[in-house]
């Protein structure tokens, strides 16, 4: 199948709403054996419901910014799934989410990031598969003990991110990012989550959101001894661990 000719000159939106029109309900596929049963749709039904129009509108979708975190024999995974214009491979449509897979072997990783891509798609195309989030409420919510695992940290690198791009001028992005609460976040970021600091693109990332912002207030060099600075402070932090 090839990409329709109709849609060459829509952007990565029109093309994702073409792709609405003709994909509206995934059906549930496969039934749980917990409790009294339930059934659930699978990421394949997902992916060979959607693919055929994703194709015909020329969207191909890749995952970026993978980060994951292993507690015992659960895997949680944290990535963007990247809709991407394959006549401007610029035009992107970047939707973050995160998943969770547990497994005895090798294969919580594999069901981690297929649960994270299913939902993506799941959402960015509002399908519905009879799933009621709302109707859970009989599930007795407990707060984990421990520290906040990937998708928190993610949440809070993004927030930060809005922030930089908020500054109206180089004083306020000087004064925000050397508050004691941003320098803290900045260090266990850099130190632990290294995509998050980085990127996986040019200006992408904690760090490359600091420097894009830097430079667009003419301040590009401060800003690059300011991450600097944390990189040899995350350095040291590793050291003092080991």
């Amino acid at each position: 199948m090839t990409a329709n000719k109709k849609t060459d000159g829509l952007n990565i939106y029109q093309r994702i709403h073409a792709a609405m029109l003709e994909v509206t309900y995934v059906q549930k596929d496969k039934t749980i054996e917990v409790g009294h049963g339930y059934k659930v749709v699978t990421h394949d039904a997902v992916t060979a419901k959607v693919r055929p129009s994703l194709v015909k509108h020329g969207i191909i979708y890749f995952p970026s910014n993978l980060v994951f975190e292993q507690n015992g024999n659960r895997t949680e995974v944290s990535l963007d799934l990247v809709f991407q214009n394959i006549k401007q491979p610029e035009d992107r449509l970047t939707v973050p989410t995160f998943g969770y897979g547990i497994d005895s072997g090798d294969k919580g990783p594999g069901k981690a990031m297929s649960y994270a891509v299913k939902y993506a798609l799941l959402k960015a195309l509002g399908l519905e598969t009879g799933e009621d989030a709302d109707n859970d409420g009989e599930v007795e919510h407990k707060p984990a003990a421990n520290k906040p695992g990937i998708s928190a940290v993610r949440a809070e690198v993004n927030d930060t991110c809005r922030e930089f791009h908020s500054c109206a001028d180089s004083d306020t992005l000087l004064a925000f990012i050397n508050t004691p609460k941003v320098k803290k976040l900045m260090l266990r970021v850099c130190a632990d989550y290294p995509v998050l600091w980085a990127g996986d693109e040019e200006y992408s990332g904690l760090k490359g959101s600091l420097l894009h912002v830097g430079k667009d207030l003419g301040i590009e060099p401060e800003a690059l001894a300011y991450a600097g600075q944390v990189q040899q402070a995350a350095i040291k932090f590793h050291k003092k661990s080991k």
